[in-house]
């Protein structure tokens, strides 16, 4: 997990493109905890990264940001806490408070807060015109439609304190990217 990490750094520090737009800001706790947060910007459609490092009066730790819950995990190879936030494309400017829980070895908790400062991003708007028959699904299919509807919104509240990710960060396909990503169809 710490080798990932450090990669991942290393192609921000290394990319020219993340090179100027890179944020980096570490957080002291009252007993000298360092809690680092790096992400490219605080807007729409970037990630957070928050990695405590390897501290041995550190047992657990999590964060409350935007009304959610994130665990930190450990990786296989790191004794480090790491947690990935990612900033829904439609979440609106403003300031944010994150809260960063830690538990110590010894019983303690402590913990501190940040301000995150979350600025605009627009996306590309793509209008389609398609048939109606394409948009509004059949009645006969409502009730399935609200029961997987139920099991994804289950499927996607799961958690993990565990760093499940093994080797580096890789493209997903080996297709072209486009340049679409955000953009809203309606």
């Amino acid at each position: 997990m710490k080798k990932v990490f450090l990669l991942f750094l290393l192609f921000i520090y290394l990319n020219p493109i993340c090179l100027f737009s890179l944020h980096e800001e570490q957080l002291l706790t009252p007993s000298g905890v360092t809690v680092d947060l790096v992400c490219r910007a605080f807007e729409p459609g970037e990630v957070i990264v928050v990695a405590i490092k390897d501290d041995p009066r550190v047992k657990d730790a999590w964060i409350r940001f935007l009304e959610r819950r994130y665990p930190m995990g450990k990786g296989e190879t790191s004794s480090g806490l790491l947690a990935f936030i990612g900033l829904d494309l439609g979440l609106k400017q403003g300031s944010y408070e994150m809260e960063i829980f830690i538990d110590k070895v010894l019983g303690e908790r402590e913990y501190i807060k940040k301000q995150i400062s979350i600025l605009a991003k627009e996306f590309p708007l793509k209008k389609l015109w398609v048939d109606e028959k394409f948009v509004t699904p059949p009645p006969e299919f409502k009730e399935r439609i609200r029961r997987e509807g139920e099991i994804i919104k289950v499927i996607y509240g799961i958690t993990t304190e565990q760093w499940l990710g093994k080797g580096l960060f890789i493209l997903p396909s080996s297709g072209e990217a486009m340049p679409n990503f955000g953009e809203r169809r309606i």
